[in-house]
């Protein structure tokens, strides 16, 4: 049964204009009760009795500095282990933290809802379920049903696998086009990265797209990624699965967000089809 229940995130920043912001970013990311503080005293207040998903804070801050506001929550009744994300534009304040402090993430400024979406992911304490064993059967079976969906959403004809190897640098290159569904559920917990050189996608909106769109081509590439999200949770759910949470990213985050987290298994596959190569990665996480 689904729980109904709303989680908190504390968020804690002496810029009023910021917690307005980060409140806005992370609304369009998922449904959740945002707790502000303006500064780390009222912060070290607020979370003495009440558990937090998460709390994001500002390392630069009157009354009690970063170290000192962690330092307070990590001796906390309900706060010992919650993910602490530092926003800040100083990223090197990360490691002198992370020396003395578990379960510390960093997010710098400014603050975007992919960027957000990345530091959310970061935190192992994000896995709904740990995997003790790989169900390989049925992580073939999401491949291949994922070629059957692109075959359906954009009329890929004639595909066919071409390699089983990861992308070398220079081959990287000519990939334009990337996109990452990000899934939490009972048998699958990693993402899936589909990547199109230019060729191959202007093939697709050639084809796909009246003419008479004003959409540019990252809009057009965001909706595809968006629909594929869609079409995965639901052949997901087909498939005996339970999907917790699905989401996607594209363009320039994915190198990070697929290096934001150890893989224990990925599979690489390069396909051909009558618009041309795609690749398709799956990486499994712990």
């Amino acid at each position: 049964m689904k729980s109904n229940i709303i989680q908190s995130i504390l968020v804690v920043d002496d810029d009023p204009d910021f917690l307005v912001l980060f409140a806005k970013l992370i609304s369009k990311i998922r449904e959740v009760n945002v707790v502000v503080a303006k500064d780390g005293m009222e912060g070290i207040l607020k979370s003495r009795n009440q558990k937090f998903e998460y709390i994001f804070t500002d390392y630069n801050m009157p009354k009690v500095n970063g170290d000192e506001f962690i330092s307070t929550i990590r001796r906390s009744h309900y706060n010992q282990e919650t993910p602490i994300i530092i926003v800040s534009s100083s990223t090197n304040l990360l490691e002198k933290t992370k020396q003395h402090f578990d379960h510390i993430y960093s997010l710098e400024k400014p603050v975007t809802v992919s960027s957000l979406r990345l530091a959310l992911n970061k935190s192992p304490l994000v896995c709904l379920k740990t995997k003790k064993m790989i169900d390989t059967t049925f992580v073939n079976k999401v491949i291949m049903n994922f070629k059957d969906i692109l075959q359906t959403i954009g009329n890929f004809k004639d595909i066919k696998k071409e390699t089983t190897q990861k992308l070398n640098p220079e081959v990287h290159q000519e990939y334009d086009y990337y996109g990452c569904i990000i899934i939490h559920s009972e048998l699958f917990n990693g993402i899936i990265t589909v990547a199109f050189p230019s060729s191959t996608f202007e093939e697709y909106i050639l084809e796909n797209i009246d003419n008479t769109s004003i959409q540019s081509t990252d809009e057009i590439f965001e909706t595809f990624i968006q629909t594929l999200v869609t079409k995965t949770k639901k052949m997901l759910n087909s498939s005996g699965d339970k999907v917790h949470e699905i989401n996607s990213i594209f363009g320039v985050g994915h190198t990070e967000l697929l290096s934001s987290r150890e893989s224990i298994l990925e599979f690489y596959t390069t396909f051909d089809s009558n618009k041309g190569k795609f690749f398709v990665q799956v990486s499994i996480w712990q």
